[in-house]
């Protein structure tokens, strides 16, 4: 009988792409079923095998001392009803923590009930909250999303009326503030790369609207706004038109990428802060344009000097994006798919 599985948040391919490759991954292998989406009783919910919890650190808006204690509850219970607990850790921190004091107690709580821990890099066991529990830590790799997004038929040049002389740089995801989404439009801007007929595409829903105000006023003719949510749908033509993506992340919180190995997925490469997950592959320095710092005023001073290295290279070779976007898949299919750690994921159940 195969054993069954809970993954949280939920398993819908809507939801979440990453989740989703998951289940398809070990779905022959076990019964496997989202923790959210279903109308199922308690008690059903009860009734499964091992718990795989993603997220489940992260908490917003009123009350979150309630949510946590709520969570506290649930994985107290599944203890006593001596179900297996699986974590993964995405961050260090959730993005936007506003109850650090909390979250870290959560986090250690986690750690300390958990039956295993799992990362997506190997620079997350050096997170405090880790240090006790080594022994139940397991890496596996974030897998791929090639062939996730269906063959798009959108002109990204007309549909925000874009000169077909010019070059895309994407970002796209959610736009806040701690995306650094104005520290990217100023290296863009004093960087000149403008003359090397690119321009900045930023898409992505942008809830607060000061925000949005505030980075169109630091902006140019040749920085491009979409603040809607870009529709799964789409997004492969938002790949296929752009020469590059781009992400100035904030290390704080950031181990993890889901648009690098998007990027990489599409035969892309990217331009990011040398983030954990960056750090795990052997030859980003030669197939991704990657940067550090230790503040903010360091990262404005690394990036810039990333897009003056971004313009020598198209300078000297341009085709230099499409090969590094080719070094880019080729990579991502032998070390880092779904399909070439499959074993290990299905391992991961295994108790």
């Amino acid at each position: 009988m195969k054993k069954k599985v809970v993954i949280y948040p939920t398993i819908k391919e809507m939801e979440n792409r990453y989740i989703n490759n998951l289940y398809n991954t070990i779905k022959n292998d076990y019964e496997v079923q989202g923790y959210y989406g279903e109308n199922r009783s308690l008690k059903e919910k009860l009734s499964y095998d091992i718990y795989h919890f993603n997220w489940i650190e992260s908490a917003s808006g009123k009350l979150i001392r309630l949510k946590y204690m709520n969570k506290k509850a649930l994985i107290i219970l599944l203890k006593m009803l001596n179900k297996k607990i699986i974590w993964t850790v995405h961050n260090n921190m959730p993005h936007e923590c506003k109850a650090q004091k909390l979250t870290i107690n959560f986090m250690n709580f986690m750690a300390k009930k958990a039956d295993k821990i799992h990362i997506l890099c190997k620079e997350t066991i050096n997170n405090e909250y880790l240090q006790k529990y080594k022994e139940k830590v397991i890496y596996i790799p974030h897998g791929d999303y090639i062939d996730n997004y269906e063959k798009a038929d959108i002109d990204i040049y007309e549909r925000y009326n874009i000169s077909k002389e010019k070059k895309i740089m994407l970002f796209i995801g959610q736009v806040r503030k701690y995306k650094n989404i104005e520290l990217l439009i100023n290296a863009f801007r004093n960087s000149k790369i403008e003359n090397n007929n690119y321009i900045l595409l930023i898409c992505g829903n942008c809830p607060d609207e000061q925000y949005k105000d505030e980075i169109k006023k630091i902006s140019d003719s040749n920085i491009y706004f979409d603040f809607n949510f870009i529709k799964d749908e789409e997004i492969e033509s938002y790949l296929e038109y752009s020469k590059i993506l781009v992400a100035p992340y904030n290390k704080k919180s950031s181990l993890n990428s889901g648009t690098l190995w998007m990027a990489m997925s599409y035969r892309k490469t990217m331009m990011l802060p040398i983030i954990g997950c960056v750090k795990d592959i052997e030859n980003y320095k030669d197939i991704l344009y990657t940067y550090d710092y230790k503040d903010e005023d360091e990262h404005y001073n690394s990036l810039l000097d990333c897009f003056k290295r971004l313009q020598d290279d198209i300078e000297n070779n341009d085709s230099t994006l499409n090969e590094k976007g080719e070094q880019c898949y080729k990579y991502i299919i032998e070390k880092q798919s779904w399909k070439a750690n499959k074993e290990k994921w299905i391992d991961l159940y295994k108790f």
